[in-house]
């Protein structure tokens, strides 16, 4: 039973991988005992993967799985965790690997009684959304049904339907080269310097070192952030020019099209944005981080309400828009904060080490 949920996990998986002509309004893929077809998007921009899946197995043993979450996250390993809370909704945490960020998201579930022993499951993302957990994202949108019933001639039919924000994650996974590149060459040459800007500070060294060990950390943030651009910048790229088949080949309308390119611009300079917070915590900046934080938010939500005014048309301009206005913001309060780093460093000490004197 489990090697057969996990055939059909593996076939929903494969079923947005399956090449077709543009035009073309859904395709199916065969195996595992499943035919999956991945459908044109709705007016939302939204994609839909459905299964229909034949097994010689009982249905009270594919019921038994369904309704009983721990279960279902045992059998599909997709699911890094799958469990029902006290209220009934269902919290699922659906796991890609380093370094792309667990997506978690909150289900409304419900069984629903059919003819002959059958039930059908249907989902969708609950007004009421958990915490995210350190180190996950939220899942925009999570809709579907399972449905089981019994064949006739012995076995269980199970048919599977399910809508998602394809062109975001894929948007997502591709700023993959800007996380490896900053967690392994700025995340580890700035902070030599910065630690060497730091230790001269604190082993009481002259103006002059001072200012050359800033001027030596600003130069090494700049180039590392230059080559850090002259990596993401060709894959932003060509995604972006591969678009169409890449759309083609996920299952997507030509809407999506539009959306994944900017979902793609918008993915890159977020996550240039989020590298400028960084920075600028590491020199305690907590009010710019927020600033840039807030920018982004509300720019965020404002433009997200302008492109739905405007129509499908401008669906997703809005996030580019809003993370070049953040990362924008970033680093010119990171230039800000180089221009007076020294002072900032010594005006933030108490003025007396000793409180008591102070008093």
């Amino acid at each position: 039973m489990r090697g057969g949920v996990f055939a059909f996990a593996l076939v929903v998986c494969a079923g947005g991988a399956v090449a077709a002509e543009p035009d073309e309004p859904e395709q199916d893929l065969v195996g595992g005992g499943c035919r999956v077809r991945t459908a044109v998007v709705d007016e939302r921009g939204v994609a839909t993967v459905e299964a229909h899946c034949e097994w010689d197995v009982a249905p009270a043993s594919v019921l038994a799985i369904l309704r009983d979450p721990a279960r279902l996250g045992a059998a599909l390993d997709t699911l890094g965790d799958c469990r029902s809370l006290p209220d009934g909704r269902i919290l699922q945490v659906h796991t890609v690997g380093w370094p792309v960020d667990d997506r978690q998201v909150t289900l409304d579930w419900r069984e629903q009684r059919l003819s002959g022993a059958g039930a059908r499951f249907v989902y969708g993302r609950s007004e009421r959304q958990e915490p995210l957990a350190l180190g996950r994202v939220q899942i925009a949108l999570n809709e579907g049904f399972w449905e089981v019933r019994p064949l006739a001639e012995g076995g269980t039919t199970l048919a599977y339907a399910s809508r998602y924000d394809a062109p975001l994650f894929l948007a997502y996974v591709s700023v993959v080269p800007s996380l490896a590149f900053f967690l392994v060459s700025i995340e580890t040459g700035f902070y030599d310097r910065y630690r060497q800007y730091y230790g001269v500070v604190t082993k009481h060294g002259t103006l002059r070192q001072v200012l050359e060990a800033k001027r030596v950390m600003a130069l090494t943030l700049r180039d590392s952030l230059g080559r850090l651009l002259l990596v993401q910048g060709p894959v932003t790229l060509s995604l972006m020019i591969g678009a169409p088949w890449t759309a083609a080949a996920m299952g997507m309308g030509r809407i999506q099209v539009g959306i994944l390119r900017a979902a793609l611009v918008g993915a890159a300079l977020h996550a240039l944005a989020l590298f400028g917070i960084i920075v600028l915590l590491y020199f305690d900046r907590r009010r710019a981080a927020v600033e840039v934080a807030l920018l982004f938010l509300a720019g965020n939500a404002g433009l997200t309400a302008v492109t739905l005014w405007l129509g499908p048309g401008f669906y997703g301009f809005g996030y580019p828009v809003a993370a070049l206005c953040a990362c924008a913001w970033a680093y010119r309060r990171l230039e800000a904060t180089f221009e007076n780093l020294e002072y900032l460093t010594f005006a933030s000490q108490p003025m007396s080490p000793d409180p008591g004197l102070a008093a």
